[in-house]
């Protein structure tokens, strides 16, 4: 740890910024016609609730998958390593085996929600109007690195400010394929069967992140419409090779804010396996405690009211 303290400090002492009065001054400016501006197909929110399972598979990312295994390789390579490439290829099929059975007998359920609402960027904040007498505001940091014929960044830039003309939006989406998931792996349990109870909650974590993947990809050439035409493969999808990745933890904090103040929640709880180092990192930033771990491999976090 005192190498890791002592490199990390002697990588910012080397670093040149920008006081924050500089860096303000030092905002990109933008045209109206390089915003974003097609109009969503609905304002406000929509639920998809029991969405197909089946649907999700494609676009199941796999690499992190082995890695809660303690399998280090990238799908679907790893399937042939000289070294690991016999261990992943049985638990790869055990996987997908006990996914089918899930499918086919609607194991697990898959619910979404996905919102747009109009936008306006005031200075480094973004006014978001939830309704038509509540208004969220997101404050944003912009950039202070000293870099070179190079604008100091800020999110609040990339939505039109007040005095742009039309107007701009701000969507977001939450999913979640872990209905069913801690009953089945229970069941598994009472049965003595560790290695399935695990598996379930592995394929719940992938199954999640592939259904944001598509939900994203509905948005982008439906919901939104923004990139209609997009036709990415699974290893472009996988990589973000598409427009607008988006800030999941601003996102994810109006979304608790609301969900706290306006839908009568007294707690929330996220189920997230060890490999997913961003949603991990991602809850731990909102306010989340782990409430227990498994083995290493799933954790289990609580917010309370």
């Amino acid at each position: 740890y005192s190498k890791s303290r002592d490199r990390v400090k002697a990588s910012r002492e080397k670093r040149e910024l920008l006081s924050y009065s500089e860096a303000n001054l030092n905002k990109p400016i933008f045209l109206d016609a390089e915003y974003n501006n097609t109009t969503p197909t609905f304002i406000g929110t929509r639920k998809f609730l029991n969405y197909p399972l089946e649907k999700l598979t494609d676009f199941i990312d796999w690499t992190p998958f082995f890695i809660t295994w303690g399998l280090a390789g990238k799908y679907p390579a790893i399937l042939t390593d000289k070294k690991v490439g016999t261990a992943a290829a049985e638990v790869f099929r055990d996987a997908n085996d006990l996914l089918e059975k899930i499918i086919d007998e609607k194991l697990l359920s898959a619910h979404a929600i996905i919102g747009f609402w109009p936008a306006i960027a005031h200075g480094n904040d973004i006014k978001v109007e939830l309704n038509e007498s509540s208004i969220a505001t997101f404050h944003f940091l912009r950039q202070q690195m000293k870099q070179s014929n190079k604008p100091s960044l800020c999110l609040a830039d990339y939505i039109k400010p007040s005095h742009s003309h039309g107007k701009d939006y701000l969507g977001g989406f939450v999913v979640s394929t872990g209905f069913g998931a801690e009953a089945l792996s229970k069941k598994f349990e009472d049965a003595g069967n560790d290695y399935d109870a695990l598996l379930v909650k592995a394929l719940a974590d992938r199954l999640a992140e592939a259904f944001a993947e598509h939900m994203h990809q509905e948005v982008r050439r439906t919901f939104w419409g923004y990139a209609s035409d997009e036709n990415l493969d699974h290893e472009a999808i996988i990589s973000e090779k598409y427009r607008n990745r988006g800030f999941a933890k601003e996102s994810l904090f109006l979304i608790l804010d609301y969900s706290l103040k306006n839908l009568d929640l007294k707690k929330i709880s996220a189920t997230i396996s060890s490999d997913n180092v961003l949603s991990l990192m991602l809850f731990k930033s909102c306010g989340f405690k782990i409430h227990k771990t498994e083995n290493n491999l799933i954790h289990f976090y609580k917010l309370a009211k």
